[in-house]
């Protein structure tokens, strides 16, 4: 077992079971979020997680009501993803196709994530929501597109196994 500061010379990434990760994104736009997550593998292919999203930036034409400033800037989404780390024999990065579901909403998603050490990462994510998802939890405002992009950076907890494969 891995201890969370080491810096590994010898592993890959993506390590099925028990492999987690923290994840770090903004997400761009008219209705901008940071967003906090963590992911966890179940096996060599599947893992799956929970973001949490705070609302940075609101388009003001959506909100015309007296009630305008009760906006709860928080909304969350949870993720199932499949891997494709060792399904094309990757090194240092992983393709991940998926299923996401927010409040009222749910889609898929496909992300690449690259990674400089076994703990320290980039990704970026495209989600297509089936219909328009809420601006926050608490709101029934609706986001202006299906389509939505987020990129950051990921930060692995914790390693569920390790491999020789040199960085």
């Amino acid at each position: 077992m891995l201890s969370i500061f080491s810096v590994a010379g010898f592993s890959q990434y993506y390590d099925g079971g028990l492999d987690g990760v923290g994840k770090f994104g903004y997400e761009p736009g008219k209705n901008s979020y940071l967003s906090v997550g963590v992911e966890l593998g179940i096996n060599k292919i599947i893992s799956f997680g929970l973001q949490f999203k705070y609302l940075l930036t609101v388009d003001k034409t959506y909100f015309q009501s007296p009630f305008a400033d009760q906006l709860v800037p928080i909304n969350v989404a949870g993720r199932l993803d499949f891997h494709g780390f060792y399904i094309f024999n990757m090194n240092k990065s992983d393709i991940l196709i998926g299923l996401n579901y927010t409040p009222k909403a749910y889609g898929s998603h496909a992300e690449m994530r690259y990674f400089f050490t076994e703990f320290f990462a980039i990704y970026g994510r495209s989600t297509y929501h089936f219909k328009l998802p809420q601006i926050s939890v608490m709101n029934d405002e609706l986001l202006d597109s299906r389509l939505r992009f987020d990129f950051g950076i990921i930060y692995k907890i914790h390693s569920g196994k390790s491999y020789e494969v040199k960085w």
